[in-house]
């Protein structure tokens, strides 16, 4: 079902609703309660958390670090070689995954 598919996060919201209006502006922050860190796996870097993980690429090895370690960010300062639209898609990946929330909701 749904609600099986889906985790509660650190403030017991369900994961997966993704505003589809966010751009390199919308400040972003970790969900409350949630404690992840940036990880390594042969050829995928991630961030772990006890409610699951997101694995991606060693290019997003800068992006990943940058947001396991700031609580507070803009999509686009999210660092790296990755483009200004891979920033926003990854921002709407984290926060669809749980990871982050857009600040004030």
């Amino acid at each position: 079902s749904f609600v099986q598919s889906r985790q509660a996060v650190g403030d017991g919201t369900l994961a997966g609703s993704v505003p589809v209006d966010i751009d390199g502006n919308t400040l972003l922050e970790h969900r409350p309660g949630l404690i992840f860190r940036f990880a390594q796996n042969g050829s995928a870097v991630g961030i772990v958390s006890a409610h699951g993980a997101l694995w991606m690429p060693t290019g997003f090895d800068e992006a990943l670090r940058f947001i396991a370690m700031t609580r507070e960010f803009r999509a686009g300062e999210i660092p790296g070689t990755i483009t200004d639209n891979s920033k926003v898609s990854l921002a709407r990946r984290l926060i669809q995954d749980g990871f982050v929330r857009i600040v004030g909701e």
